[in-house]
């Protein structure tokens, strides 16, 4: 085989690796930055019919809020606990430890929810979480500073 076909054959596999929807990052704003940025879920929406249901419980901003570290890697807490978001690598949320007590509302949601989580999505609404095979996600909605305190 020449060099030219050889070129053109590896040229034909790249192309085919490097399939935008193989990843698990899709944003409307290429250059979007996460790095600094503060999150708080408002809840779970199902894409059939749009409906969000309110992340529970609601009585402290300090629950379900996401601090990016980089762009790429984040840290989360919920009622009792905290995760890590890492977008590069599967799985993109993940508990760092698991007790069991109640927390109340609809946490058992986010915790069943972020075991599938498999993309992410960062556009005008916020940024989503998808799970369930992309039937649902978690939206964020960005915060500013002064409210994470």
């Amino acid at each position: 085989m020449n060099a030219k076909a050889t070129f053109f054959l590896l040229l034909g596999f790249l192309s085919v690796g490097c399939n935008n929807d193989s990843l698990p990052y899709k944003s409307e704003e290429i250059n979007f930055h996460l790095k600094d940025t503060y999150w708080k879920l408002v809840g779970y929406v199902d894409m059939a019919d749009g409906k969000l249901t309110e992340a529970e419980p609601t009585n402290n901003e300090q629950y379900f809020t996401l601090v990016f570290e980089s762009d790429s890697v984040g840290v989360g807490k919920t009622v009792y606990h905290t995760f890590d978001v890492h977008l590069s690598s599967e799985p993109i949320v993940k508990l760092r430890f698991m007790t069991y007590v109640f927390e109340g509302g609809n946490v058992d949601l986010f915790y069943e929810a972020i075991k599938t989580v498999d993309r992410y999505n960062v556009d005008k609404e916020g940024l989503k979480f998808y799970y369930n095979t992309k039937k649902n996600y978690l939206l964020y909605k960005q915060m500013v500073a002064h409210e994470v305190n």
